[in-house]
């Protein structure tokens, strides 16, 4: 039985066991009510509750001790309730908690076949999700819920977008407009009354805040603290703090509840919203806040933001959050040359490492050891693989020069300090070994030189300006 069906029935006149037996009868079972009361009472079914959490809040309590209410009088019975993950079923003792586990890729192609909708689309998406999109997204495509969004995504825009951020941006859209569309006409109410755009205004800023303290699971108290400041932030003050909290889990399925805390149900959302936010941010805003975080930490695990953000927005990316380190680059270039001297403002030392491949054999790699912080070297980084700088492939030479410093240490893996290694190896045989990064280097410049500068402050009439724009 769908327990969403309680939501047409007043609170006052909701009785599960009438439902059940309404349910057997609607489905052809003809028994006389005392034979169903005595076949409940002599165990005779397996009750499956499904979407626990799809009932109205002003109805749950009813729910719950209509369920409880009969589970205790008709015991031997099996029941089971489905439902995302809720604080509600504290206290029901008598329940064992289980998840769900993550669907293979077998698994999730067979879940599409069985499931009603248009076999076209079907068999397009079957084919897809087989040949890449199970192992792209493998995340949201060994998610049940997540794998049908994805499904019904596909089916809005024949195809699921090569960017990560346009995405999430339509799996958001689907979550919000579409995700109970298919079942019978039920759409899943919205709490707060906001619209889709406020909604993902105030949702954004929370994401924003909780993404740069480094903040990804959260206790109440802490979610409203950032739901209530949020909702100061974005002005956008008709709404009340618990009904976002209940959109968040069980409207919209951005955030799950564990035990006493709540987390995203996918990180990527954070971050996907946390780039969506800062692209409101003046762009002064945004280069103090982005430089700071460039020359204060080495930010590897920021990557995926700094992706999201520059797809939205990678001129300005360029401009005003690359290139004040680039500008610093170009000073040191211009300066140094290319050098020892110019390495050491970028790295901390040479680094050198040998691994065994797939057929066992050994891989020498020639590298940089980082310095910390590494703010020249991320905005290089950040800059070349944004900006789809084609990597070069490093030959024997490298592997070679790989080699003798390993043997030279007698490690798998070994740091150089600079100045070390040009006494043992010489600045020329480095520099030359290192010719790829100054590749990197030298488009990371013409990066700059091509943003570096704008016409538009030169111009003086509205048609020249639109001309730039």
């Amino acid at each position: 039985m769908e327990l969403r069906s309680v939501n047409s029935i007043d609170t006052k006149d909701i009785s599960l066991l009438d439902m059940l037996y309404k349910s057997l009868i609607d489905n052809g079972f003809k028994l006389e009510r005392k034979y169903f009361e005595y076949s409940m009472e002599k165990g005779g079914y397996i009750i499956l509750l499904d979407g626990f959490d799809e009932v109205n809040r002003e109805r749950a309590d009813k729910v719950t001790n209509e369920i409880k209410s009969v589970c205790n009088k008709y015991k031997d019975n099996k029941y089971i309730v489905s439902s995302r993950p809720t604080g509600s079923f504290i206290g029901w003792n008598d329940f064992a908690e289980m998840t769900t586990l993550e669907l293979t890729k077998a698994q999730a192609l067979s879940l599409i076949s069985k499931i009603e909708f248009d076999d076209g689309i079907k068999r397009n998406f079957i084919r897809e999700l087989d040949e890449r999109l199970y192992d792209k997204y493998i995340s949201f495509a060994s998610n049940p819920l997540l794998l049908t969004i994805m499904l019904l995504t596909f089916d809005t825009h024949a195809s699921i977008p090569d960017k990560l951020n346009d995405f999430y941006e339509q799996a958001f859209s689907t979550l919000f407009n579409m995700h109970d569309a298919t079942k019978d006409a039920y759409v899943r109410d919205i709490r707060t009354g906001l619209g889709a755009e406020d909604f993902k205004f105030v949702f954004s800023h929370f994401c924003f805040k909780s993404f740069f303290r480094g903040e990804y699971e959260f206790t109440e108290a802490k979610l409203h603290q950032y739901i209530q400041k949020a909702k100061e932030k974005t002005n956008r003050n008709k709404f009340r703090v618990e009904d976002f909290q209940d959109d968040l889990i069980y409207s919209v399925c951005m955030l799950v509840r564990e035990g006493l805390n709540y987390r995203f149900s996918h990180r990527s959302f954070q971050e996907y919203f946390a780039a969506w936010y800062t692209c409101k941010l003046t762009d002064y805003e945004q280069e103090q806040l982005l430089n700071g975080v460039l020359k204060e930490s080495c930010p590897f695990d920021m990557d995926s933001y700094f992706t999201m953000l520059f797809n939205m927005q990678g001129e300005k990316t360029n401009r005003i959050i690359f290139n004040p380190g680039l500008k610093q680059l170009r000073t040191e270039y211009q300066n140094n040359g290319f050098s020892i001297k110019l390495l050491d403002s970028l790295f901390r030392g040479i680094f050198a490492y040998e691994f065994l491949d797939a057929d066992n054999m050994s891989v020498e790699v020639l590298s940089f050891s980082l310095s910390n912080p590494c703010n020249l070297y991320n905005t290089l980084r950040l800059t070349c693989r944004l900006n789809d700088y084609s990597y070069e492939t490093r030959g024997e030479r490298e592997r070679a020069f790989a080699r003798e410093i390993l043997d030279y240490k007698n490690s798998h893996h070994v740091e150089i300090p600079f100045d070390e290694a040009v006494d043992v190896f010489g600045e020329e045989r480095i520099l030359q070994c290192y010719e790829w990064m100054h590749k990197r280097i030298l488009f990371s410049l013409s990066i700059l030189d091509k943003y570096s500068e704008t016409s538009i402050g030169r111009k003086r009439k509205v048609a020249s300006i639109l001309d730039e724009l």
